[in-house]
């Protein structure tokens, strides 16, 4: 081996040991040149699951997928040019969304762009503010292994608390290729990683004295990848003070079965006469923003003092609300441990029952008589009891939050930090990988035709995904909007995106089976099965509106 190539083979063992040594287990590359060196280096490492991904646009999706269902970090590796660029869209929703992703981008050596080099663009800082650190390697023939290795731990310390993205640029020279016969030898040292701090006094003071102000208090429990301890030490709390769980459907607090829940909020806050009853004196928030738009709304609309736990540090700017940063669970097993057992009286905590079990009943009203809407479908879906739901952004996940209830085990994930369609078909073949079970994706057809290309990495890796396509003809999400009121405005082809398309032959075109098949066949076709499957199923757009409404009615 000449000094040019052991120099550059020594990087790259340390840069991957490194993340091996982070909790780094998964690898997903997207074939190229100039990111020879550190392709064929993560294939010879044994420690690493490599996944190979034709399209970096779904290889970043497929990454986020696998780290948000594993909650590990994920890292890639693509060559040089305008591959790094399609990250993009998966770097934007990991940072948004809390998750992991260690991006590797092969680059030429320092220079070459001046000097108009093919397959060459300004890779420093790409993903800008996206990620939490970015880091311009030398050259790895020019580089330090040592100096290289505690660059990567330093970057994965910045990339876990809070859980974000992070970028390291990696210039190559030529040769890239090892020589015959060579293998890693460099030895894998485990990086300690820092956790969330534990709560400081003045923050269990603050708490306990928050849950004391009042009877008349909620906690709103928004997207967040939440332990079953934590759940257990919110939930324990919050039944001693009388205090109804109002439980987004990623959130995790509906998983488990726990007492106290609400799982209609959004429903419920979708009527005035409700809300007008049930005004709360205090709010505490945990997690992300809730899902359905009247959820949001009411808090935005809310005059109370407001508590944020945030370990996970999503809110930063000013305010008036109290924000504590510690650890969750003990958080609130601290003050349960000062709390005495005569809690206050249940009035308030039934009131809110009360209406869960109305929803409750309107769930299955919307089942047994109307068994053709999006509402009914999405709940055939969650009755076919899988593993893991991935469910599309747009009208998918607000489905889910009207006719999910508590769930014995039921695990329900979704794209939420950038809100958009990009990558879910991507997205949910990542999280049956990392999650190691047979998952199932609720989308419209528009998040589909959006990314049916990522079909291709979906059969090419093997996952056991059925995917549930519900046709009805465009975006229905955008009739929701003021502007459809506009006459002037051509709202139909510029919003609403109606398309000929024939979802089960482009599925089918990509090597997933597909059918397109009737309401009432669709709970039978839910049952286990291997690789990839399409089910399309009509719906009628203009009824989504009255079905919420019936709801909200029932």
């Amino acid at each position: 081996m000449t000094g040019h190539e052991a120099a550059t083979y020594a990087v790259t063992e340390a840069l991957l040991a490194s993340l091996i040594g982070g909790g780094v287990t998964d690898v997903v590359i997207s074939p190229g040149s100039r990111s020879t060196p550190l392709v064929v280096t993560a294939a010879a490492m044994s420690d690493l699951c490599v996944h190979i991904v034709l399209d970096e646009r779904s290889a970043g999706f497929v990454a986020l997928g696998i780290a948000t269902a594993s909650a590990r970090p994920v890292a890639l590796i693509c060559t040089s040019g305008s591959a790094a660029a399609n990250y993009f869209p998966a770097v934007v929703e990991a940072n948004r969304n809390g998750v992991t992703l260690v991006v590797l981008t092969a680059d030429r050596p320092p220079g070459f762009l001046e000097r108009d080099a093919s397959q060459s663009i300004d890779q420093i800082d790409l993903y800008g503010s996206h990620v939490a650190r970015s880091v311009a390697l030398p050259a790895a023939h020019q580089a330090h292994p040592v100096e290289v290795a505690s660059e990567v731990q330093n970057l994965l310390g910045a990339a876990r608390t809070p859980a974000r993205p992070v970028h390291v640029n990696c210039p190559f020279d030529q040769p890239l290729e090892p020589p015959s016969g060579w293998a890693p030898m460099r030895q894998i040292v485990t990086t300690p990683l820092a956790g969330v701090p534990a709560p400081r006094d003045e923050e269990i003071e603050s708490l306990r004295a928050f849950l004391a102000s009042t009877d008349r208090g909620v906690i709103v429990a928004g997207p967040r990848r939440a332990l079953a301890e934590e759940l257990d030490a919110v939930v324990q709390m919050a039944t001693r003070r009388g205090w109804p769980v109002l439980a987004d459907p990623l959130s995790g607090f509906r998983t488990g079965g726990h007492a106290g829940v609400v799982t209609g909020m959004e429903v419920l806050l979708r009527s005035d006469r409700f809300v007008a009853g049930h005004r709360p004196e205090a709010v505490i928030r945990l997690g992300g923003t809730p899902t359905g738009r009247a959820s949001q709304q009411w808090i935005e609309a809310m005059d109370v003092p407001i508590l944020l736990v945030d370990p996970d540090r999503r809110w930063t700017a000013e305010g008036p609300e109290i924000v504590l940063r510690g650890d969750v669970e003990a958080l609130f097993a601290s003050v349960a441990l000062g709390a005495s057992d005569d809690g206050p009286s249940d009035t308030w905590a039934r009131a809110w029952q009360a209406g869960e079990e109305r929803v409750i009943e309107a769930r299955r009203a919307e089942m047994r008589n109307h068994p053709g809407s999006e509402l009914s479908i999405t709940r055939t879906v969650i009755d076919s009891d899988p593993s893991l739901l991935w469910a599309a952004s747009s009208m998918p996940i607000r489905h889910v939050d009207a006719m999910l209830g508590q769930s014995p085990s039921l695990v329900v994930r979704s794209n939420r930090g950038a809100n958009g369609i990009d990558g879910t078909i991507a997205s949910a073949t990542g999280a049956a990988l990392g999650s190691g079970e047979p998952a199932t994706l609720l989308m419209g057809e528009l998040a589909f035709l959006h990314d049916a290309g990522s079909l291709t990495a979906a059969t090419e890796l093997g996952v056991d995904l059925t995917i549930v396509v519900i046709d009805n003809r465009g975006g229905a999400v955008f009739s929701m909007l003021p502007v459809v009121s506009r006459d002037e405005i051509e709202f139909t082809r510029l919003f609403t995106t109606p398309h000929t398309r024939d979802i089960a032959a482009i599925a089918s075109g990509y090597g997933a089976r597909a059918d397109r098949i009737s309401t009432e066949a669709l709970a039978l076709a839910l049952s286990p099965g291997a690789g990839v499957r399409v089910l399309v199923v009509d719906a009628d757009p203009a009824d989504t509106h009255e079905a919420y409404r019936r709801m909200v009615e029932a």
